[in-house]
């Protein structure tokens, strides 16, 4: 990969990619970017036209003592002796798909990733019972996360579900079901796991209700 001046200041921007109509979002350097300013650090680009590219992420190190200053997410509603919820993660990119899911798997989720819309509903309509959350990007080609999430709930209509997004049109967005949270990329993982928790809470009080 190599890269003019006039591309390579524009690669961290959010959508813009080199890349032909449906084959990239132009989210993926602009997420890891985020990631990198919200925890203090940078990202750093050398490139050379006919030469290629460097890319350099660089994170503060801390001289303090390791402390956990996680905040654990409202777990009412929840059995506390089961296991964390198991995640169905769909997203169209490589790079923030595993960066969510070595986030998620690390806080002891199990997770299984689907690399878009219609692979994820192979995967429903052959096991619906394998995943507790579906957590899902919006803007893919061809399936959407919310024609996911639509297909899903035929199976289970109740199935929790959080939607991940960097897409700029809100009616679409909005189109969602009242009861599936957004979260804006870049996300704090604090964030979305506390909007997993919360999900599965509101399916467990709509059962007390009805039950």
């Amino acid at each position: 990969m190599r890269a003019p001046p006039e591309i390579l200041a524009k690669v961290v921007e959010p959508f813009f990619t080199t890349k032909p109509v449906g084959k990239g979002t132009g989210l993926g350097l602009s997420t890891v970017y985020g990631f990198m300013k919200q925890s203090g650090g940078s990202l750093r680009i050398n490139s050379a036209v006919g030469r290629g590219t460097a890319m350099e992420l660089w994170l503060p190190r801390s001289i303090e003592q390791p402390a956990d200053d996680f905040a654990e997410p409202d777990l009412d509603g929840v059995d506390a002796g089961k296991e964390l919820p198991s995640i169905l993660l769909i997203d169209d990119s490589s790079v923030l798909r595993q960066l969510t899911a070595q986030s998620l798997r690390q806080r002891g989720f199990a997770v299984t990733c689907a690399a878009g819309g219609a692979e994820a509903l192979a995967i429903i309509e052959r096991a619906p019972h394998d995943f507790d959350v579906i957590v899902t990007d919006f803007a893919m080609p061809l399936v959407s996360g919310v024609d996911v999430i639509r297909f899903a709930r035929n199976l289970r209509s109740d199935w929790p579900a959080v939607v991940i997004t960097g897409y700029a049109d809100a009616d679409a967005i909005a189109d969602r079901p009242s009861d599936v949270p957004l979260l804006n990329k870049p996300f704090r993982e604090k964030d979305l796991i506390e909007s997993i928790f919360h999900v599965i809470a509101h399916v467990g009080a709509k059962a007390i209700k009805t039950g």
